[in-house]
């Protein structure tokens, strides 16, 4: 999809959530394109990563992973894929439930998800996770302190995922913004039922006259979904 009809799509998008449109499900059948049958090595049935994301989100329960819900999956997946996004970063990986719903979306696109997690053993079962989707040529994980990491990443990203502690998401966005490109997206978990842990940073994408943002409610959590109209002066919000 070329540029200009990518930032058409993601403004129809947005429009559509500003009407107060609520996404329930967007796990639809889709088809496979010639390039996403040569992003990964294993080519896992989509019914199957479905049923595995549903026993993950499960499991993440049990163990207090706090996993967002299949609504909130599938939606990260439906904005990946409708608007096209190609190179994708996440901030807060845990078991790699949310990365598995971005990387199905970028599969589609022909795109690449670069995501962060300081803890060992949640980076260990998440790259375990990810290759049981068939996805490792899909997602890399990088184990690492996003403050140091996100700096150091070269070039820019198209769609933002932010999932980590919710007090540090105004400086997690201080460090990423400048990295997205413009027409860019990216999308703030559990911005609507913790929205007061991370009001600075609300604040900051609501002031903003480079963005665009709105509250997406595909869940109790919600998503504060903002889109890059161009570079503003300063690089940051």
């Amino acid at each position: 999809m070329k540029k200009s009809a990518r930032i058409v799509s993601t403004i129809l998008l947005m429009a559509v959530l500003v009407l107060g449109c609520t996404v329930i499900s967007c796990q639809g059948p889709r088809q496979e394109t010639k390039d996403s049958m040569h992003q990964s090595e294993t080519l896992v049935p989509e019914q199957e990563v479905l049923s595995f994301l549903d026993s993950l989100f499960t499991e993440g329960q049990e163990h207090e992973m706090f996993n967002m819900p299949s609504g909130d999956g599938s939606f990260l997946r439906f904005l990946v894929t409708s608007t096209e996004r190609r190179r994708a970063l996440e901030i807060g990986t845990s078991n790699g439930l949310s990365a598995i719903w971005i990387g199905l979306g970028l599969k589609e696109t022909g795109g690449h998800l670069t995501t962060i997690e300081i803890d060992h053993e949640k980076v260990m079962e998440a790259r375990r996770n990810i290759r049981r989707a068939g996805l490792e040529k899909v997602i890399e994980v990088v184990e690492a302190d996003a403050f140091k990491a996100i700096p150091s990443l070269e070039g820019m990203f198209d769609f933002v995922h932010l999932d980590a502690w919710k007090e540090d998401y105004k400086k997690f966005l201080d460090l990423f913004y400048p990295k997205v490109e413009e027409g860019g997206v990216f999308a703030a978990h559990n911005a609507i039922l913790m929205g007061n842990y991370m009001q600075d940073y609300l604040d900051s994408v609501r002031k903003d006259p480079a963005l665009l943002t709105v509250m997406a409610q595909t869940s109790n959590d919600g998503f504060a979904i903002s889109y890059k109209r161009y570079h503003s002066p300063a690089g940051t919000p």
